[in-house]
């Protein structure tokens, strides 16, 4: 995830969150697909925070265009709305310029957010500080799940659309509760940025890792977790990288 500098507009306490009423979808153009003017009740709709500057931004983006191929019935939304221009037709080139050159591989609605409203009633309601940032809107008109795409997003989603989570085949077996606690193979990567009083420059990096073995339905999975915390300071910023990567490994059954 990548930090944001963000004015708050908010009064004290006034935190959007799980359950709030979603604010007014207020984009002013849609770059890819279909517009959208409001939310309809009866439907779920995921809005995606990004930038065409932001590296886990644009890693998250094949992962939220499967979601948005496995539940056609869900309108995914990526908000562009932090791009780093002087106005807004700057900010209109530099996303189509990234569509462009990214074709199918962007798989979702893109819309424009040229006026920080977005970003405003959104990303400073739910003090989020980052991007990509995840926001659901269930069925009900109300703020579902806040957070970033990953397999937290996706569960929010089945629950937003009432599905199980686990699936019929899974649910007989009994191993919807060992399913949902594993972490899905892949990597994520999270980057945050913060003044520091820490002088000069450096750099340092640390690695740790963990395996865990378990047994379902007579299959033995290993599953190893590395996670790598890298940490640069420079010109009075100290900026956190922190890498994890989990493999996953089902030995043949004896």
């Amino acid at each position: 995830m990548l930090t944001l500098a963000l004015a708050s507009v908010l009064s004290l306490g006034d935190v959007l969150a799980a359950g709030s009423a979603a604010p007014a979808l207020s984009v002013e153009k849609f770059l890819k697909g279909e517009a959208v003017s409001s939310f309809e009740p009866g439907k779920v709709y995921v809005l995606e925070f990004w930038a065409t500057w932001c590296g886990p931004c644009i890693r998250a983006m094949p992962h939220v265009s499967k979601l948005q191929k496995e539940h056609p019935e869900v309108t995914v939304i990526g908000v562009a709305g932090f791009e780093r221009a002087p106005d807004a037709a700057g900010m209109e080139k530099k996303v189509q310029e990234f569509l462009d050159g990214r074709g199918s591989d962007v798989g979702f609605r893109i819309a424009l957010d040229t006026d920080g409203s977005m970003a405003q009633e959104w990303m400073n309601a739910a003090k989020r500080r980052t991007i990509p940032t995840s926001m659901v809107v269930g069925k009900d008109g109300k703020v579902a799940f806040v957070g970033s795409p990953n397999a937290e997003l996706d569960a929010a989603v089945i629950a937003a659309l009432g599905k199980d989570p686990a699936g019929p085949a899974t649910k007989a077996a009994g191993t919807k509760e060992s399913a949902s606690k594993s972490p899905e193979p892949g990597t994520t990567e999270e980057v945050t940025t913060e003044p520091t009083d820490e002088k000069g420059e450096s750099i340092s990096e640390s690695t740790s890792s963990s395996s865990s073995t378990s047994t379902v339905n007579g299959v033995t999975v290993t599953q190893t977790v590395t996670e790598t915390v890298r940490v640069e300071v420079r010109n009075g910023t100290k900026t956190t990288t922190k890498r994890r990567t989990v493999t996953r490994s089902d030995a043949p059954k004896p």
